[in-house]
């Protein structure tokens, strides 16, 4: 109940209670995937390290940063400083790991992250190897800096705009991946004629 009470505009506590039990359940399953696609990458298990690994599998840094979002947002739910301050530690470490992607594109070059975190052999065929996708980087800084606002309680409309511009990074890429697997399909059904 002590959570509920905390918010700061007059909101309806019922609606915030699913709110936070949302947030519990999304903070788990990013991790749990996040943990399950370095599980394929480490042991070379194609079916864990992507939906489907030949074309799509999850870098290290992007699993790296899903594990810290999932922690920083799993903190923020704990309303005691300690946790406040552990949160805003790995919303800082998520928005640096996501700007030195960005920076890798920005200036052309390739820092090899994901070698410091994991080296697979399951992602060789990348043209851009092992580098985390642009849009995904831009999205993860996002998350970053809504969890940097949320624990200071500051800038709310940045926080907003962030948060649905995370949204529709994530929208569009969905879609993207879709028409991606439509070609693929295409592809098969040419080949196999």
């Amino acid at each position: 109940m002590d959570k509920i009470r905390m918010v700061e505009l007059h909101q309806n506590p019922q609606v915030v209670r699913y709110f936070i039990d949302f947030a519990r359940i999304a903070s788990f399953t990013l991790i749990l995937l996040a943990l399950a696609s370095v599980a394929g990458l480490v042991y070379e298990i194609p079916l864990l390290a992507g939906i489907f690994p030949s074309k799509y599998a999850m870098r290290g840094s992007t699993a790296v940063g899903f594990i810290l979002i999932g922690l920083a947002l799993l903190s923020s739910l704990n309303q005691n400083q300690y946790a406040k301050r552990i949160s805003l530690s790995l919303s800082s470490l998520v928005l640096t790991l996501a700007i030195t992607n960005i920076m890798q594109f920005v200036l052309s070059i390739n820092l090899g992250m994901n070698n410091w975190f994991i080296r697979s052999t399951l992602d060789n065929h990348q043209t851009l190897a092992r580098r985390m996708p642009l849009e995904t980087a831009i999205a993860i800084s996002m998350l970053g800096i809504i969890g940097i606002l949320t624990v200071l309680k500051r800038i709310l409309w940045l926080r907003e705009t962030c948060a649905v511009l995370v949204l529709a990074i994530a929208m569009l890429t969905l879609g993207n991946y879709g028409f991606s697997l439509d070609q693929m399909e295409q592809e098969v059904l040419v080949s196999n004629t």
